[in-house]
């Protein structure tokens, strides 16, 4: 179930790290992204209810090409249970992990075409999305399509 906004903090920190990823490039983006992680700025990634996860998806609405989405649900396939993966550093293991697969593996064509229908011809579904998407379906079908977060 989603979770609505309770708590918004570190709005300055948030907006203007925002703004520094804005333009840059994937190869700028990663080294500045991984210092803010690895930093005291890492809150930036909890300034949505103190969650990594909600951060996430706001991010990703503003760099979807950049920023994978995170949730519980894809975190359980990684190991990752009991809130454990909050944190900025295991997001940023997830990005980099998400991009190293998107730069050296590409997806069966029907796969793609298949998970591509409904986009707009003009505005298709990042790879970036796409393997973020399989991850989520992969533990949808590992945990069940219920709408219950897994444990």
């Amino acid at each position: 179930m989603p979770t609505i906004l309770k708590r918004f903090k570190n709005q300055v920190q948030l907006s203007q790290f925002i703004i520094e990823v804005r333009c840059l490039s994937l190869n700028e983006a990663v080294p500045l992204i991984r210092d803010v992680a690895r930093s005291n700025r890492g809150g930036v990634f909890r300034s949505l209810n103190n969650s990594v996860v909600g951060t996430s998806k706001l991010l990703h609405f503003f760099r979807p090409d950049l920023f994978p989405i995170w949730d519980s649900r894809i975190a359980k396939l990684f190991g990752y249970a009991n809130g454990r993966h909050n944190n900025p550093v295991v997001y940023l293991a997830y990005l980099e992990l998400l991009h190293e697969w998107r730069s050296k593996c590409s997806l069966p064509e029907l796969l793609c075409k298949t998970l591509q229908r409904g986009a707009p011809e003009d505005d298709p579904i990042s790879q970036l999305r796409l393997r973020e998407y399989c991850l989520f379906l992969a533990s949808a079908i590992r945990y069940g399509f219920d709408s219950k977060e897994p444990e």
